[in-house]
């Protein structure tokens, strides 16, 4: 259950890097 409690960085770092895209599109409109 440990291992399941503290998941690996890649498995944490799709999830983000996505939310990251979401965000510097939206800045990237509010600029247009």
């Amino acid at each position: 259950m440990t291992p399941t409690l503290t998941p690996p960085p890649e498995t944490v770092a799709p999830p983000a890097a996505d939310e990251r895209c979401d965000r510097c599109n939206a800045a990237g409109k509010l600029r247009i």
